[in-house]
């Protein structure tokens, strides 16, 4: 399993951006308010020598109980929430707040994102 699964890393000019984006197969770049967002150099490098290092390792999910998430594909798209449970690999239950009530519903990891 890919440790970061459909995730392409380049270093370029915040100017050349666009060819990124007009390369076939890439969909966005993370960022946020619009903008790319630069992974520090630290983490980077932290990364290629966990991968260098020819230990066993296995993804671990950094969305975590108590952490604000947003709803980003299907049918509760653009819902806020907090993670309650993490069930598995890939699936959340996560509290969302509905008129000075909060329910709980059972979402699929790769439909949320931190908020």
């Amino acid at each position: 399993m890919p440790l970061f699964p459909g995730y392409l890393f380049v270093h370029i000019e915040l100017n050349d951006r666009l060819n990124v984006l007009n390369t076939r197969g890439v969909v966005r770049m993370l960022g946020s308010n619009g903008k790319p967002v630069p992974v520090p150099v630290e983490e980077i490098e932290a990364t290629k020598t966990l991968l260098e290092s020819g230990l066993r390792y296995e993804p671990f999910s950094y969305l975590t109980e108590g952490k604000e998430v947003v709803v980003i594909r299907g049918p509760l798209e653009g819902v806020g929430g907090r993670i309650l449970q993490v069930r598995g690999t890939t699936r959340l239950i996560i509290s969302v707040n509905l008129i000075q009530r909060s329910v709980s519903v059972e979402v699929d990891i790769s439909d949320i994102e931190l908020a």
